[in-house]
């Protein structure tokens, strides 16, 4: 069946705009930053149910397949899972760093505090959804394509490649445009928006800012690595 339009791979900018803008609020209250996080991590977890694998329907099934209906289930259990813990983590780690920030009286603590959530969650949802790879190791194969079995050596290093990527990813977006945000909200300029044209102009200049930067910054941080690994026999078991 179609993947619906919100989580579309390009429905991402169009809908993570409005939730950075939210996560990046200035002076943001407790439940502002709870709501935020926790809708940020529920489009994310949306996203990677939509674009899973796909697998036949029960009715379709032969004896022979009963047990990837068991696999898909599992699949599910972690997915829940995952998704549970990255939304404790994001609240968690976020409420910490802002409750730190205002104790240290530290500005530059407060506006990465959204950041740091964020990374944090996409870490643990990371590690939650791809444990069992750590167990059970992930498929290795010649560069001709040729598979010879499976390595938890090869998945840990998967693993820990993905979760840099994952960890640098929201970095621009969430991690400069805070001070980007400030420079402007201390320009004159800016300031005159608000009494010439009302509130959608200063907002609308952060909705294209953040845009801009997250448009440069994304392609760059999922090229970190490439996409398939390459490991020396020696290191395999």
């Amino acid at each position: 069946s179609p993947i619906p339009r919100p989580f579309r791979v390009s429905a991402f900018l169009p809908i993570n705009i409005p939730i950075g803008l939210g996560l990046l609020q200035p002076g943001a209250g407790i439940i502002s930053v709870i709501f935020w996080q926790w809708a940020n991590q529920t489009h994310a977890a949306c996203m990677n149910y939509a674009n899973r694998p796909m697998g036949k329907s029960a009715p379709e099934l032969k004896e022979s397949e009963i047990l990837r209906v068991t696999d898909s289930i599992a699949v599910e259990k972690r997915t829940l899972i995952s998704y549970l813990g990255a939304v404790g983590s994001a609240m968690g780690v976020s409420l910490t760093v802002r409750h730190i920030s205002k104790t240290l009286q530290s500005r530059a603590m407060l506006l990465l505090a959204p950041v740091c959530g964020v990374v944090a969650a996409a870490v643990t949802n990371l590690c939650l959804t791809r444990q069992r790879e750590l167990t059970e190791g992930i498929e290795v194969e010649t560069a001709d394509g040729k598979i010879i079995g499976r390595s938890q050596t090869a998945a840990r290093k998967a693993i820990f490649e993905t979760a840099i990527s994952r960890a640098v990813l929201p970095l621009p977006a969430l991690g400069v445009t805070p001070f980007v945000f400030q420079s402007l909200e201390n320009a004159q300029w800016y300031k005159s928006l608000a009494t010439r044209i009302g509130r959608a102009g200063p907002l609308g200049v952060k909705y294209i800012a953040l845009m801009v930067i997250s448009a440069i910054s994304v392609p760059p941080a999922f090229a970190i690595f490439p996409h398939r690994g390459i490991l020396d026999t020696k290191r395999l078991e």
